[in-house]
């Protein structure tokens, strides 16, 4: 299974070893060679809920396990459940996630971006990190101001 993660590192893409990114514990947990301590566990489950690419990255170490269950004829349906599992979650986080976006950038277009800030500091705060929500915040401001 090492070899099947591997393989497939070079395609999530090598930034997410890099911290704040847990990729790399998630290997780690995924094959079972190291526990986390209850303070570490919380600190990856508040990054997971943050992070699409490392929510990514679960996603496909789960196929992966599934894929070597299937493989070494061993039952499919735990990987296959735990990943169906999964997948709800992060797309029930990321519509939040665009429902908080969409209200910061109409409170931009609406009040300024200082003042959308202090309404909205989590989502200020996301945006300084993470560059694929940035984007879509300004081409959504830029939709909101040109409408009007």
């Amino acid at each position: 299974m090492k070899e099947d993660i591997a393989a497939i590192m070079f395609e999530v893409g090598p930034d997410l070893f890099v911290p704040p990114h847990v990729l790399s514990v998630l290997i780690e947990l995924f094959a079972g060679e190291k526990q986390q301590a209850l303070s570490q566990q919380e600190q990856l489950l508040e990054h997971l809920a943050a992070c699409h690419y490392c929510r990514t990255a679960v996603v496909v170490l789960l196929s992966i396990a599934q894929e070597y269950d299937r493989r070494n004829n061993d039952p499919e349906e735990p990987a296959h459940d735990l990943l169906m599992r999964f997948a709800n979650i992060s797309r029930t986080i990321e519509a939040r996630e665009y429902e908080c976006l969409g209200a910061y950038a109409e409170a931009i277009a609406a009040e300024g971006r200082d003042k959308a800030e202090l309404r909205f500091p989590e989502v200020a705060s996301h945006l300084r990190i993470c560059l694929g929500c940035r984007s879509a915040l300004e081409a959504t401001v830029a939709f909101i101001t040109e409408s009007n």
